[in-house]
């Protein structure tokens, strides 16, 4: 019988067996899945061939930081782009009944082997384990066998009154203590570690504070290594200087050069200049910017998920799914880890605000067809790009893809033409008006993290979970092709969404920057499966045994873990500061509980004040430390070097000169040198405890970044003559200061 004949309707075509569409379907995703997994593994392949890691010239403190072979923005961009055209192809050809491809692979449907479905499994369990050149392999006989044959029967609906108490019970205990963590750090103290070698923190052990500059060369005695196992967290981040001033000075910093005076297109802002704002008004309710203020900002945190909370009882008005949604939620923000939590800002949801409010108000659109609510939609994806430009640009773009998918399959003729072409304005409009009203200093920097800085190669394991859905979603997509259920509208914006966010998370490759967006992955999946509950071929009772079976066998161990995972280190945190010698800060901006002696800081505030104006116009300083991040911050100054931390961002020689023709262009009559600058010796107490290899990656990082400040220094000094000396810092006097042609409001 001709192809076309048989194969024209696939609903004709299956009610002889009617498990053949969601096989045709189930076949589909793994195609994809195997096309994008090859893809991603031939890439690699292909870049270890042709990419050199010596080639980069650049400064050698940097070199552990670039990762050009690790780095997977590329992999992820082709190989998704490869899975979206075979989701095109196969939606094309099923929209216009062509079914050559098609057909072929619904008679590869037809067989029952079992062996090869079960080989098929097999192949993709272990993805994560193996090498490269295996994974490779690997994904191409998944390709070849690409069919899984089984019988799906029909299930009936079943629900307990004792499972709903439970998972009531669960979602208030999940967010509940999501909840009690976050109002512990807003409420404070602020308990802030040691990021800074030469200000070498105070342990004790059996109640006697140990001097670790006394210690004599390491020895395997009871005293070091419990030393050791009770300050490795400290000592990293004293090594890395990536602890709660760095993270915390990207909005501090900022926001305190703005207030200082200079001009925001001067000014670089790491998280948008909407962000930061939000973070500085925020302050200014509770008292101004400070240190202390800014864990304030983490009531956004309970805000986003009663938003979250609630757009999830609105869409699927099921307990059940309340609770994995909530666990989800729960799992992204437990895994994060307690450090993550008190340091890091880019994972506070305040940067993605808006997209909970716009897929609300997508979904009332699908379903009222509502001009106001269509107007809302395009508001909120409009505040979202102004809090954050990157983030908000995700959500656009995914919102107006899924409006475009939408008119073209529910309009007709030339009001689905006009309405698809007006989309782009929606985004190109407040693009214009952002740029021309608020305009914000390009970063060079952001040049270097495409090329691979601060790169890592991200889980094998991730990865393979990451294909794996974008195949399984397009190949649902194409199942459900003649639907126009609201639900379906809001998957493909929930997947779209969740595949622009992965480009946050390739970008670095740590696999803290794929929790936080973890939860919409999990309402897109949640999504699928509402859907797919009301399908005629999930009818019997063993079908709905093995559905509930798989999402306990996901929820469970993934809260379990989170919840570990995130008390774990909680308890390593805080064991700290019970084993060590803790100060209390009063400065006005940093009112904190920290392992830290403040007497070195104050001294070198009270440098600052002492020579430098305290005008409007005289608040910047030239400061050459590892302490710039956090003496102008506390001294209500800021740095006129380039970037406000400078070592992290001497990444070339180009950097380097920059920072020195700074200096001689602006002449300044005095600079401030710390005294780690200032010696040929790398300062490191703590190496009588830690033996070489520890950390060995980030000592040579510390030990480069440190070298380059002194070139800095050294391409200056011959202009400067030492004229007091503090704590911390040198304060320097330029010896024709008179010759001074830039002056310091030409720089802003």
């Amino acid at each position: 019988m001709h192809t076309k004949k048989i194969y024209s309707d696939l609903t004709k075509w299956s009610v002889a067996k009617p498990y053949r569409i969601p096989l045709f379907f189930l076949q589909i995703a793994i195609i994809c899945m195997s096309i994008g997994l090859t893809t991603w593994n031939i890439i690699d392949i292909l870049k270890i061939s042709f990419i050199e890691q010596s080639a980069i010239k650049y400064n050698t403190w940097s070199t552990p930081f670039f990762n050009p072979i690790e780095a997977s923005l590329i992999n992820y961009l082709i190989s998704s782009f490869l899975i979206f055209l075979c989701f095109v192809y196969f939606y094309s050809r099923l929209k216009l009944n062509k079914y050559s491809t098609i057909s072929f692979i619904c008679r590869r449907a037809s067989f029952r082997n079992k062996y090869l479905m079960f080989l098929v499994v097999l192949l993709f369990i272990p993805f994560a384990h193996c090498p490269l050149y295996l994974r490779t392999a690997e994904s191409v006989c998944m390709l070849v066998l690409a069919f899984l044959p089984a019988t799906i029967r029909n299930k009936p609906e079943y629900r307990s009154k004792i499972l709903r108490s439970i998972a009531v019970s669960v979602i208030i205990l999940l967010l509940g203590a999501m909840v009690w963590e976050t109002l512990f750090l807003i409420k404070g103290p602020v308990y802030a570690l040691n990021e800074f070698l030469p200000l070498s923190s105070t342990p004790q052990i059996d109640g006697k504070y140990i001097n670790i500059g006394e210690l004599p060369a390491r020895i395997d005695s009871p005293i070091h290594k419990k030393l050791a196992s009770e300050n490795i967290s400290e000592y990293f981040y004293m090594l890395s200087n990536r602890g709660i001033f760095n993270h915390t000075g990207h909005i501090l910093n900022p926001i305190n050069e703005y207030l200082g005076g200079k001009n925001t297109s001067k000014i670089y802002f790491q998280y948008s200049l909407g962000f930061s704002f939000i973070y500085k008004w925020t302050m200014e309710l509770f008292g101004g910017l400070a240190l202390q203020n800014y864990y304030k900002c983490h009531l956004f945190y309970i805000l986003y998920w009663a938003l979250y909370l609630f757009v999830s009882i609105y869409l699927f008005r099921s307990v059940f799914y309340v609770l994995f949604s909530v666990v989800a939620l729960a799992s992204g923000f437990f895994m994060l880890g307690y450090d993550s939590f008190v340091i890091a800002p880019g994972i506070n949801p305040l940067i993605h605000f808006f997209d909970i409010p716009l897929l609300f108000f997508l979904f009332r659109y699908f379903k009222n067809r509502k001009i106001y609510d269509l107007t809302l939609v395009v508001s909120f994806g409009v505040f979202g790009l102004f809090i954050n430009q990157q983030f908000g640009l995700l959500g656009m773009f995914a919102a107006l893809l899924t409006l475009a998918m939408f008119y073209l399959e529910n309009e007709v003729g030339v009001k689905r033409l006009l309405k698809i072409a007006l989309l782009p304005f929606a985004i190109i409009a407040p693009l214009v008006i952002y740029r021309t009203f608020q305009p914000v200093a390009t970063d060079a920097v952001y040049g270097y993290f495409l090329k691979g800085y601060f790169s890592f190669r991200p889980s094998n394991g991730i990865v393979a979970i990451v294909i794996a859905n974008a195949a399984l979603s397009y190949a649902f997509l194409l199942w459900k092709k003649n639907d126009t259920n609201p639900f379906k509208y809001v998957f493909v914006f929930l997947f779209l969404y969740f595949q622009a966010l992965l480009v946050y998370f390739y970008w670095s490759g740590l696999i803290n920057h794929f929790w936080p967006i973890f939860p919409i992955m999990g309402l897109q999946i949640l999504t699928m499966a509402r859907m797919l509950e009301q399908s005629p071929f999930l009818n019997y009772k063993w079908v709905t045994v093995v559905y509930s079976i798989a999402i306990l066998a996901i929820s469970i161990p993934l809260t379990v873990n989170s919840l570990k995972t995130f008390y774990r280190q909680k308890k390593s945190y805080t064991n700290i500061f019970a084993t060590h010698k803790v100060y209390s800060w009063d400065f006005d901006r940093a009112k904190i509980l920290s392992t830290i002696n403040p007497a070195p800081i104050s001294d070198s505030v009270a440098l600052l004040h002492q020579y430098s104006g305290s005008g409007t116009k005289d608040k910047g300083v030239i400061i050459i430390s590892v302490f710039d991040n956090i003496v102008p911050l506390l001294a209500d100054r800021y740095s006129l070097m380039p970037f406000f931390e400078m070592q992290w961002f001497l990444i070339s020689k180009k950097d380097v000169e920059t920072a020195v023709q700074r200096i001689k262009q602006l002449k300044p009559e005095y600079i401030f040198v710390g005294h780690e600058v200032e010696s040929e010796q790398f300062y490191d107490p703590w190496h009588v405890i830690f033996e070489e290899s520890t950390l060995e990656t980030e000592r040579t990082s510390a030990r480069g970044r440190l070298a380059e400040l002194r070139n800095i220094f050294k391409a200056v000094s011959l202009d400067y003559i030492p004229i007091k000396t503090g704590q911390l810092l040198t304060v320097y006097k330029r010896t024709n200061w008179s010759h001074a042609c830039i002056t310091r409001s030409e720089l802003k």
